[in-house]
């Protein structure tokens, strides 16, 4: 949490491409094109399947006018390149555990993630599920994102990892 803004370091620094970096939110986290996907996603219910992709971040035309277009075009594509079969002006009441992390993914991706914390995301999943948020990662990796994963399971870890480092207390 601290790498992606959540939490302010207490002592050591944090540096990202060889420059200092110091976060005071996640909102900058992804300014810097960090994201932490969580355990538990929280969409919010009450809004559409794109306004949670965009939320935070709609793209104006004017001050006060949002660019739909922008932001349907880019939720579809979005959706899209992660296999998500959702109606973007669908409301995300209702979204399986699974659509819900994928929406989160989506929305980083929608920001221009390039340094990815998965956070137990897997804790949830079915094993079909992880399958699949484990193709989404390889193809991160491929465009050339650094993934970080934290997970308790170490089947996935020795399945997924080209490196591994064990924290402990």
């Amino acid at each position: 949490k601290v790498l992606a803004g959540v939490y302010r370091p207490t002592s050591g620094t944090l540096s990202l491409n060889g420059n200092p970096l110091r976060l005071n939110s996640p909102k900058e986290g992804i300014k810097h094109g960090i994201a932490l996907i969580h355990q538990e996603p929280m969409p919010l219910s009450d809004l559409t399947v794109a306004e949670n992709l965009f939320c935070g971040h709609l793209p104006h035309l004017l001050p006060g006018i949002v660019n739909w277009k922008k932001v349907n075009e880019s939720s579809q594509k979005a959706l899209s390149e992660l296999g998500l079969n959702l109606n973007i002006h669908d409301k995300a009441e209702g979204l399986s555990i699974a659509d819900q992390q994928l929406l989160e993914l989506g929305a980083a991706m929608v920001q221009g993630a390039r340094t990815w914390f998965f956070d137990e995301t897997t804790a949830p999943l079915t094993p079909k599920e992880t399958a699949r948020l484990f193709e989404i990662i390889q193809q991160l990796k491929e465009s050339g994102c650094a993934i970080v994963i934290v997970s308790h399971h170490l089947h996935e870890i020795f399945e997924i990892s080209d490196e591994i480092t064990v924290l402990r207390d």
